[in-house]
């Protein structure tokens, strides 16, 4: 003797769940996203502070975090980055450089702020992506269409 259980409906409902891909477009996701990369940002600030004097402030501005600019749909998505217009030299104080016949060893800001800051980074995203799964899935099973 079997004992079951009969969905009735499940093709309907599996092929709402596909539709959960709009969940990317959402702009939970893209400001999560921007979130993360906040975080980065501060981190290097901070390691800015404490391992540099700031005689003018340059190495300082010039680390940013903006969203990225979409190409297609589904693409959300931020960076941190060191904008070389405002300090060119950053690239020498975090990896060395070689000076009047002698090394300066690197000062290395950036690599340690993404390292310390991955799993708050994360933490940040999956907390955005759940969200925007949670709205999305309502919005497909409040629509009654089944």
């Amino acid at each position: 003797m079997r004992s079951g259980v009969a969905l009735e409906g499940k093709k309907q409902l599996l092929a709402k769940f596909v539709g959960l891909e709009g969940a990317m477009d959402r702009p939970e996701v893209e400001n999560a996203c921007l979130r993360a990369a906040q975080i980065i940002r501060n981190r290097t600030h901070g390691n800015i502070r404490r391992n540099f004097n700031r005689k003018t402030g340059r190495l300082f501005r010039s680390v940013i975090a903006r969203k990225f600019k979409r190409r297609r749909k589904g693409d959300p998505g931020a960076m941190v980055a060191i904008d070389r217009k405002i300090a060119p030299h950053a690239h020498l104080l975090e990896l060395g450089h070689f000076s009047r016949g002698r090394f300066v060893g690197p000062k290395p800001f950036f690599r340690l702020a993404v390292d310390s800051s991955r799993g708050a980074a994360w933490q940040q995203i999956t907390k955005g992506i759940k969200g925007a799964l949670k709205a999305e899935t309502r919005r497909i099973l409040l629509k009654r269409t089944f």
